[in-house]
């Protein structure tokens, strides 16, 4: 058994697919498999693929008929012989010492999980205001290091990109985890369902992967009106929730809360997309959901442009003194010339509401 099964994806890659197989073959840590899944690519991916396989017997070349990124890692965790397994995508690379890190860092720790940090490299054409909004937004690595319980708190912190960990394959095999058919975010999905049934972690703060990011990929927004992908986000909770109800049909009050904070992690990120009718909509299908299935009350509402859930701001009396604090903060700000910082005011805002939340709560009983 070889000690790592590496997957690449590959659609319509054939550009960039050569420096990704480089940094690959040319890992310091010898004993890997390399599974290429080639998925209906209309340019020279297939013949580069074939190139690589004839030079290095530690490369297979593997297809699908389906144009799908979560069907071609299916394919490939499914023709996996390795110990562990990492993913790759097709225009991104590897550090050449990153298999090895990465293997002796999960081997001895004995965690679940091992996760690295990501440099992000963007294409030439690029904006400077572009690339400081991704790199700032999506790729700010691990603040931590060594080795810590997967809580609810690390799941919700931990980048989710499946290309900077190393993950087990027994753990994969043993639950039946594979890539949901998701329209987008199929990250965010799978570790969610992973990291449910891990227990510990390990952070690696080292840069050990490159996440290539191009000009056609920002300009490929999901806040156009008419991508189908903008409201992907709750299909991402809506698996995790399906998964979690399989994996554990009697829900413990802890599963319940980790529920509930995905669906508020997501609907967070959703808000900056979609318009106030489409957030109240959004609303309604969550706390419809969650009081259904969970028989748990929430109540998610937009506010100051952004969905929050008022039902989970803890007491009334802690809310009041998180209100004098953030008051204090506004305060000590206007003596000494500052300006008030937009995460203020929201976190003021969403503060209010939760009281007057409680308030109204309060005055029905």
């Amino acid at each position: 058994m070889v000690k790592i099964s590496v997957i690449v994806p590959c659609h319509n890659d054939g550009q960039y697919l050569p420096r990704c197989l480089d940094s690959l073959t040319g890992q310091t840590l010898q004993d890997i498999e390399i599974l290429v899944v080639e998925n209906r690519s209309s340019d020279n991916s297939q013949a580069v693929i074939e190139e690589y396989a004839q030079k290095d017997s530690r490369i297979k070349a593997l297809s699908i008929s389906t144009e799908s990124l979560s069907l071609a890692r299916n394919k490939g965790l499914d023709k996996a012989s390795g110990t562990y397994v990492m993913f790759c995508d097709p225009d991104g690379w590897f550090e050449p010492d990153m298999c090895r890190i990465m293997y002796y860092a999960i081997e001895n720790s004995e965690t679940d999980i091992a996760d690295c940090g990501i440099s992000c490299e963007f294409s030439a054409d690029m904006t400077e205001q572009d690339r400081a909004r991704r790199y700032s937004e999506d790729f700010s690595g691990p603040r931590r290091s060594g080795i810590h319980s997967l809580t609810r708190k690390h799941l919700l912190s931990t980048n989710p990109t499946v290309c900077s960990k190393i993950w087990r394959r027994d753990l994969i095999e043993r639950t039946a985890l594979r890539f949901s058919p998701l329209r987008a975010h199929e990250d965010y999905d799978f570790w969610y369902r992973y990291a449910f049934r891990s227990r510990t972690i390990c952070y690696i703060r080292n840069q050990l992967y490159h996440y290539f990011i191009s000009q056609a990929s920002i300009n490929d927004s999901l806040a156009s009106e008419d991508n189908p992908n903008r409201k992907s986000r709750l299909d991402v909770a809506m698996s995790f929730l399906d998964f979690v109800t399989v994996q554990q049909p009697k829900i413990t009050d802890r599963t319940r809360k980790t529920v509930v904070a995905v669906f508020e992690e997501m609907a967070e990120q959703m808000s900056c997309l979609l318009k106030g009718n489409e957030q109240e909509e959004i609303c309604r299908i969550i706390n419809s959901t969650l009081r259904n299935r969970l028989q748990t009350e929430t109540f998610f509402t937009p506010v100051a442009g952004t969905i929050s859930n008022l039902n989970n701001g803890g007491s009334m009396t802690s809310l009041k003194v998180r209100r004098l604090l953030m008051n204090t903060r506004v305060l000590l700000n206007r003596i000494n010339g500052r300006e008030i910082s937009d995460s203020l005011k929201y976190s003021i805002a969403v503060n209010d509401s939760r009281i007057q939340y409680r308030k109204n709560i309060l005055s029905h009983k």
